[in-house]
């Protein structure tokens, strides 16, 4: 019979057989890098390396981040450039400590603590560089670096021992973001916006003359930390008279009331000074003004508690009105939760005190720990702080000295 069909003869098998060959193919790149960088004679091409925490196993955002890097490098290296690309692992902070808590409890001794947390981040330090080896990531795995390295450390402490020096790095109190659920401040990258109900309220504060300022909180429980009532000065406020009670508030918040009788009408800058008596308290405060508070939200007056509210505490610090701190580590207020039994006990006392208006249920997008899911607030804390300010002037001048035209080319 004629053979009608010429097939290709290959040594080539038709199964991809992955788990022998694929050690194999990995296997003749395992000193490419190196050997790369040794036959090149370009410049130093320097790739630094933002580390991933050592406290779990690769996500597809690590994958991303490695893959990116690593095709860069890959192009550097085939330009005969040298590169030093040096990988990195983040052995500190909470997600270790709570990796090592979930698995062995939160009753550990910190040398117990300190101890396990080292060796958690040494087995996923080796559990990560094992796959990103695997996905064929190149670089210089024999000098890899963990920022728990004492020379890492060393280095760490004579860069702040330099911002320190130079009045950088500062102590002082601010409100900052605090997980009680997890016990610690948080920085705004660490939050993650989810629907939350809360109670809001409507609630009166009285004058020296018995006009009640029309106060609207989403978070009642602060009214325990009040200090003052903010307007806007451009904004323009009205003086009504309703069931006997005379109320001020915003103009363009009238439709929260019914049957009432304009008495005056005045801009906000009239009322900054005014003194009124928190009937919860029994503390007095002032009228304050600041162009932040707006008329659609609200009654146009705003209650400052500068122990847990950031624009609370800019402005109240302008007018030399101290705050306090009014949870203890767990968020707690005399032993209730603030963001609800105490709101609730507040709300409570407030109506048999008849300051309380009106309660809402309000629906809205509120921070929550990314690593716990708890809610957060504001707390006033004694925290260390970078003043950025001052090392503009040496950031701008580091980045004039780059060289972007290898990264442009990389994009092409």
């Amino acid at each position: 019979m004629e053979k009608q069909l010429n097939m290709p003869k290959t040594e080539f098998s038709q199964r991809a057989n992955s788990v022998q060959r694929e050690p194999e193919l990995l296997k003749l790149w395992t000193n490419t890098f190196k050997e790369r960088n040794e036959m090149n004679t370009g410049k130093l091409f320097t790739l630094h390396d933002g580390p991933p925490y050592a406290n779990g196993d690769v996500h597809m955002g690590h994958v991303l981040n490695k893959v990116l890097k690593d095709m860069t490098s890959k192009f550097q290296l085939m330009s005969g450039n040298k590169v030093d690309f040096r990988p990195g692992f983040d052995c500190h902070g909470l997600p270790t400590e709570l990796g090592v808590q979930k698995k062995f409890g939160r009753n550990l001794n910190t040398t117990d603590l300190r101890n396990k947390c080292k060796d958690w981040a040494n087995l996923y330090t080796q559990k990560q560089t094992e796959t990103f080896k695997s996905l064929g990531v190149l670089a210089d795995w024999d000098n890899f670096y963990q920022t728990m390295m004492p020379n890492y450390e060393w280095n760490q402490l004579k860069v702040l021992y330099k911002l320190l020096n130079d009045g950088s790095v500062y102590l002082d109190k601010r409100p900052v973001y605090y997980s009680p659920s997890s016990g610690t401040v948080l920085a705004e990258s660490e939050l993650e916006y989810k629907m939350r109900k809360d109670k809001s309220a409507y609630f009166t504060l009285t004058l020296d003359d018995e006009t009640l300022l029309l106060v609207w909180t989403t978070q009642p429980w602060t009214l325990l930390g009040n200090r003052a009532v903010c307007v806007n000065n451009r904004l323009t406020y009205v003086k009504v008279k309703m069931n006997e009670k005379v109320y001020l508030l915003s103009e363009s918040s009238l439709h929260l009331l019914d049957n009432y009788h304009v008495l005056e009408t005045m801009t906000g800058d009239k009322l900054e000074g005014l003194k009124y008596t928190n009937t919860l308290t029994g503390e007095t405060g002032v009228v304050v003004c600041d162009k932040f508070v707006k008329s659609d939200s609200g009654t146009g007056l705003v209650h400052l508690c500068p122990g847990h509210g950031e624009d609370d505490f800019e402005v109240c610090q302008k007018y030399g009105l101290p705050g306090e701190d009014l949870t203890d580590a767990w968020g707690k207020v005399d032993g209730l939760f603030c963001l609800d039994e105490c709101t609730n006990s507040v709300l409570d006392k407030m109506k048999s005190l008849d300051m309380l208006f009106k309660v809402e249920e309000l629906e809205h997008s509120y921070p929550h720990d990314w690593r716990t899911g708890g809610p957060v607030y504001f707390k006033l804390t004694e925290q260390f702080f970078l003043d950025l300010t001052k090392l503009k002037e040496l950031a701008l001048q580091q980045m004039s000295n780059v060289d972007y035209s290898e990264i442009g080319r990389a994009h092409v």
